[in-house]
């Protein structure tokens, strides 16, 4: 089977996508402006076999079931350390991927945008794999992912580390005065073997206002459900979330929601340092200022959160819990979020060393927003994170969750 074809107006089509000055010279327009798609959910553009073999891509099969030996195929572009692309969709991949390397190295990779609509850049790392974080200090201090980009407030996180498979990022960029840059830089330490494969997509905010992220969001899930975790989130592994984090995940409000719902994933450890910090037995969780935002301390917070442990939302005037959730569950209880308590102009506040702060709307018709704080460690760094399920629903909503 044909990968699958997808029609995009992302106006590359007008622009030349090569990844130096020959290609770009070489290379003629798209035959098509459409992306692909394999089955193995890899992502690419339709090009004539001649583009693509001037790309240096690599063709996964046709882009039409009658295009024949002559049509386009879906050609995807891979790169690996000191590279430059302008391809609106590429990888950026180990020097050995798919096998893992083992050596420390610096490892960049440039992504040049010249449509001057585009206004973010999605990062999604399919695999992710390095060496964690500094299990005292909680931060990276052997291998890092770090992401540089020509704005002047950087993107909300200083670098990642650590186990992060199925994570994605978007990075703000403004090419409207007529070109940005993103740099992606991998150092290694080569203490653990390492591998990633990171697909870089290029959003035209005009053309596709539905994939674009809100402003300050570092993470936006667009489903009616899903799951969400913390960087660096591996049980397995005893992994730890990273120290000095402080970020907004959004979620794209359904036009009919009026209560979202967050539990803990079914056998899943949360664990978010608190005051009681390593004392607190499994299943204890903590909520409130006093457990869980003090300078030392990190939280989960959910604006608006509730006990809904009962099955039965709190609703109309009943008091709402404290917002803010640490410890060894999420408070044990499962913790709704109503529309009535949502916020406008909600201020997310990065460190220092990070960015500016950026203000997200959590306003009716603006996104859900929870928000992950993680202050400096000055103790043994055992805590893994979190992994919870969030669900919208609209009609109905004074049953109880199933």
């Amino acid at each position: 089977m044909p990968p699958r074809r997808h029609q995009t107006t992302n106006n590359v089509g007008s622009h030349k996508n090569s990844d130096d000055d020959d290609e770009e010279n070489d290379v003629s327009a798209r035959t098509e402006n459409l992306t692909c798609r394999t089955q193995d959910g890899t992502t690419g553009m339709c090009y004539s076999i001649n583009e693509c073999m001037k790309l240096d891509g690599r063709s996964v099969g046709p882009c039409d079931d009658d295009g024949g030996d002559d049509g386009p195929v879906c050609c995807v572009v891979e790169r690996s350390c000191r590279n430059v692309t302008k391809q609106p969709i590429s990888y950026f991949v180990n020097p050995s991927y798919p096998e893992k390397d083992t050596f420390g190295s610096f490892c960049d990779y440039r992504i040049d945008i010249t449509n001057k609509n585009v206004c973010q850049l999605r990062l999604d790392l399919e695999e992710f794999s390095t060496y964690g974080p500094h299990k005292q200090l909680g931060i990276c201090r052997n291998d890092r992912f770090v992401v540089l980009t020509s704005m002047p407030n950087g993107i909300g996180i200083s670098e990642l580390c650590g186990e992060n498979d199925g994570q994605h990022i978007y990075v703000p960029v403004d090419a409207s005065v007529g070109s940005a840059s993103v740099s992606l830089m991998i150092v290694t330490s080569g203490i653990k073997h390492y591998l990633w494969r990171i697909r870089a997509t290029q959003i035209d905010c005009k053309a596709n206002p539905d994939l674009v992220a809100p402003p300050g969001c570092l993470q936006y899930y667009q489903d009616l459900t899903g799951v969400i975790k913390s960087f660096n989130y591996n049980p397995v592994d005893e992994g730890h979330y990273q120290s000095n984090l402080d970020y907004a995940v959004c979620i794209q409000r359904s036009p009919n929601t009026c209560r979202i719902d967050f539990n803990q994933v079914e056998k899943s450890i949360f664990w978010i340092n608190s005051a009681d910090g390593g004392y607190l037995e499994e299943g204890v969780g903590r909520a409130g200022i006093a457990s869980c935002d003090l300078s030392t301390h990190d939280y989960l917070h959910i604006p608006g959160g509730r006990d809904g442990s009962d099955g039965i939302p709190a609703l109309g005037n009943s008091e709402s819990t404290t917002d803010k959730f640490c410890g060894r569950s999420l408070s044990g209880l499962a913790v709704t979020e109503n529309i009535e308590r949502m916020k406008s102009g909600y201020v997310l506040d990065p460190p220092d060393n990070t960015s500016l702060a950026s203000t997200v709307a959590t306003y009716a018709s603006g996104p859900i927003i929870i928000r992950f704080h993680s202050d400096d460690i000055i103790e043994p760094h055992q805590e893994l994170g979190f992994q919870i399920r969030y669900k919208q629903l609209g009609t109905g909503c004074m049953r109880p969750l199933r």
